[in-house]
């Protein structure tokens, strides 16, 4: 291993040749590696026309970021939480409570999952965003962030720190209830700018995570449902049939 700073401990260390960007267990869960393990990469367009799928040895990963410490202790700790509160295994001790409910005004339904821990789940997902903010790959140009606030969200992750709720927010939803939706879908995180700040939205296997990328973020009573919450709270928003599929062609703007 190449000796360097650590982009998390900022200490001068052997450094890893590969770090993920984003958790490799997305791409297991959505089924994306094939019997060689290899992962089907999918362009949404060249799909649709042929149904060509190219295979890619492993998911995305930068070079020299990360020391085995921080990716293991730190980034593996909170991938290993994330996992257990998306797809589920966590002990009968942590276990999630969740209720459904369904608006009758515009056919979403959604579900609220309590005891989920707020530091460990935040923090999964904020480091989902740091790490991509601090790529050099290609695939997350968009994710463009201040140098101030990559460092108050390293720092965050570092230190443990999640900080208050209204702090780079995030709203989750899903379409993985929709069989006609392909949920092995991994794509480039789109950056887009709101009347309530800078959005930053992943999908990731069935899942939309939208950041907004405002620290102390003001306007939180319309969130509030949807984002991790102080008291071990969190919703995910679902998308009624058929209209996932056209948030994945606009995402991914094929369709207007």
């Amino acid at each position: 291993m190449k000796n360097g700073k650590c982009k998390l401990c900022l200490q001068e260390k052997p450094l890893l040749k590969k770090s993920h960007i984003i958790p490799d267990f997305f791409y297991v869960q959505a089924g994306m590696y094939n019997e060689s393990h290899r992962i089907h990469k999918i362009e949404v367009r060249e799909f649709l026309e042929s149904k060509h799928i190219s295979y890619v040895p492993t998911g995305v990963y930068d070079k020299e970021i990360l020391c085995p410490e921080c990716d293991n202790n730190i980034i593996g700790s909170l991938e290993t939480y994330g996992r257990k509160v998306l797809f589920g295994g966590l002990s009968k001790d942590a276990e999630i409570r969740c209720e459904n409910f369904r608006n009758p005004n515009d056919g979403f339904s959604y579900s609220i999952f309590e005891n989920v821990n707020y530091k460990k789940f935040k923090l999964f997902l904020l480091s989902i965003l740091w790490r991509s903010a601090i790529s050099k790959n290609e695939l997350f140009k968009d994710v463009e962030i201040s140098e101030n606030d990559i460092e108050v969200l390293r720092r965050m992750i570092y230190e443990w720190s999640p900080g208050k709720f209204n702090d780079f927010p995030i709203i989750t939803m899903t379409y993985i209830k929709d069989e006609k939706i392909p949920a092995d879908f991994i794509g480039q995180p789109i950056k887009s700018v709101a009347d309530k700040g800078v959005l930053i939205t992943f999908l990731l296997a069935g899942f939309v995570f939208i950041f907004n990328v405002q620290n102390d973020f003001k306007d939180i009573e319309q969130i509030e449902p949807f984002a991790p919450t102080p008291d071990n709270k969190f919703g995910i928003m679902h998308f009624p049939k058929g209209q996932g599929w056209e948030f994945i062609l606009k995402y991914t703007k094929i369709k207007k």
